[in-house]
């Protein structure tokens, strides 16, 4: 895939951090994609923290800066850190209570 000087193969640089964000995005439908909230979560929702680990793996991102990410979305639905929240493979929040659609950690990236 990319090559090193060490591997006697030179091949393109790896993404930066903003690239793997844009990919990450594309991932998730172009930004995220809005669940109907009359259904609430998938069953694919997990709590938070295990969420954002498994994401930030899968998309080659950042554990923390993800989590930074997932804290605004939470802020800026007017959600307090006690909230608990699900989020689904597609980096879409939910209240975990009530299973409201709150926001899409890649539409915020």
């Amino acid at each position: 895939m990319y090559g090193s000087v060490a591997d006697g193969e030179q091949g393109e640089e790896p993404p930066s951090p903003e690239e793997l964000a844009q990919m990450a995005g594309d991932a998730a439908g172009g930004g995220g994609c809005k669940n109907d909230p009359d259904r609430g979560p998938p069953p694919d929702a997990k709590p938070a923290d295990r969420a954002i680990k498994d994401l930030a793996r899968k998309h080659g991102m950042n554990r923390g800066d993800l989590s930074k990410v997932f804290h605004r979305v939470k802020r800026s639905a007017g959600l307090g850190a006690k909230v608990d929240t699900l989020v689904d493979a597609e980096g879409n929040v939910y209240t975990e209570n009530t299973g409201e659609w709150i926001g899409n950690l890649f539409d915020d990236v």
